[in-house]
């Protein structure tokens, strides 16, 4: 009789139970305790191995997100607990797109790697972070149902200026209105800061148009109303946040205007040949043209007899100098200074002219000092007179042979008669003095014939006494003639 082997099994199983009842009841407890264990430890192998609920892979812990500099090293760690037989993968969480498979890294890109701490922390690491590989990555476990989990990278970027959406340099007329914009990129999104480059304080209107002096400004923003001249000049604008190092970008700010010209000066007396510097302020933007001109019809250039100069104050105002050399009457003239740009034209003038410096009053004093000269006496000049001819008579009448041709009749005199030549013969008898020699008299001819010769050898001062003296001889005179009338 064939019977199939499973069959046999099957009846050796029914035929032998029984007698395997009696003999496990007839063991002790402490027997059976130990086979329940044995038995334990049987299943508790087989789970390890098939992949029971309890001991098949998981994650210990949640990944941790991280913030970094960009140009860094950015790690992701993924920790799992009895991974087993099953793999580790790494994938770009927004689009799904597959980095690494446990050892092996997908991505072509060469600044991704993938590394592991005794199977169970494993890493994706990332060199030199790009701001695109800001985002999350997620990790997953190939069990039957997936398992993952997501950590996400924060890449911190410094401020980078916005060239095409920042103000380059800004022109405004005077008054007007300027607007200077400064923008800049980074992660965190940077802070705006404006000053000048000088340090100097500025003038800026907040939002309900309330004037503030101020240093510094913060804001993407900066307005200027009614601008003037002088807040002309450089504006920086720094941008900067948590990831150094801030940027600038410097952002000039041109004033426009037409020029003005200020003279301190406008008369100008100058000694001869002396030289004269006359000047003139000058304020315009954009820059003007400068020169000079004499007397509005000649345009005075660089040269033996000008000096022409101009110096920078600040970036809108100049001096202009002019300096005359040698000085001379026929240098006098309307000098006129003129400046012009294409917003319009000033002029200044000045007169200069020639003096003569008054005197010294220390000089005044050394020449009152001086002795005073003799007296001239008139008599000299008449014996000088005759001493050139041989005889009076040579010179005061006629001789015998004019009076015989003439008539022979007592004719005029050409110096004089005989009466006056008798006359003159006594009153030079009357000047002379006991020894015989004339006698020079305290006033009178001789003191006003020198009058001539005193003032070529004494100053005007002493012109000016003898005339008072006149005077004074006058009046005396008139009050004597009053009173005797009376």
């Amino acid at each position: 009789m064939d019977f199939a082997p499973q069959r046999i099994l099957k009846i050796l199983e029914i035929l032998l139970w029984p007698f395997l009842w009696l003999s496990l009841a007839s063991l002790p407890m402490s027997k059976l305790v130990s086979a329940n264990l044995l038995d334990q430890q049987r299943n508790s192998v087989f789970q390890a191995n098939f992949g029971n609920s309890d001991l098949r892979p998981h994650f210990a812990g949640k990944i941790q997100n991280v913030t970094v500099n960009v140009g860094r090293e950015a790690v992701l760690e993924c920790p799992v607990n009895h991974l087993g037989r099953y793999k580790v993968g790494w994938l770009k969480a927004k689009d799904q797109t597959i980095l690494a498979l446990h050892h092996r890294v997908i991505t072509h890109n060469e600044r991704f790697g993938v590394d592991h701490d005794d199977n169970r922390i494993w890493k994706l690491k990332i060199r030199s972070v790009a701001k695109t590989d800001a985002g999350c990555y997620m990790c997953q476990i190939n069990t039957e149902n997936m398992k993952k989990q997501v950590g996400c990278i924060d890449v911190l970027i410094p401020p980078e200026i916005d060239d095409l959406k920042t103000s380059s340099d800004v022109h405004v007329n005077e008054g007007d209105e300027a607007k200077l914009e400064c923008h800049a990129n980074g992660h965190p999104k940077p802070k705006i800061k404006w000053l000048r480059e000088d340090k100097g304080n500025f003038t800026v209107y907040d939002r309900n148009n309330k004037r503030m002096i101020v240093s510094e400004y913060h804001g993407e923003i900066l307005k200027l109303k009614r601008v003037q001249r002088h807040q002309m000049g450089a504006y920086l604008c720094i941008a900067s946040n948590t990831v150094p190092p801030s940027v600038s970008k410097r952002i000039r700010l041109n004033v426009n205007f037409a020029p003005e010209i200020t003279v301190s000066d406008q008369l100008h007396g100058v000694g001869p040949g002396a030289n004269v510097t006359i000047k003139c302020k000058v304020e315009a933007h954009p820059q003007a043209i400068n020169y000079w001109m004499k007397d509005a019809q000649e345009m005075l250039l660089k040269g033996s007899k000008y000096e022409i100069s101009e110096e920078d104050v600040n970036e809108y105002e100049k001096i202009m100098r002019l300096t005359i050399k040698s000085w001379q009457k026929a240098d006098e003239s309307h000098f006129t200074c003129i400046s012009t740009n294409s917003l319009g034209k000033a002029d200044g003038k000045i007169q200069a002219y020639t003096y003569n410096p008054k005197p010294d009053p220390e000089d005044m004093l050394k020449r009152d000092s001086l002795p005073t000269p003799e007296y001239f006496d008139s008599s000299r000049i008449q014996d000088s007179v005759y001493s050139n001819h041989d005889s009076a008579d040579d010179l005061a009448y006629q001789t015998e042979s004019e009076k015989k041709s003439y008539g022979g009749g007592g004719g005029v005199a050409h110096r004089g008669s005989s009466q006056n030549r008798g006359h003159q013969s006594e009153l030079d008898e009357k000047n002379q003095g006991p020894n015989g020699n004339p006698q020079k008299s305290s006033f009178g001819s001789s003191f006003f014939s020198n009058s001539s010769n005193s003032c070529h050898n004494h100053p005007n001062h002493l012109s000016i006494i003898q005339v008072f003296l006149l005077l004074l001889c006058l009046l005396h005179t008139l009050l004597v003639t009053s009173s005797l009338s009376c």
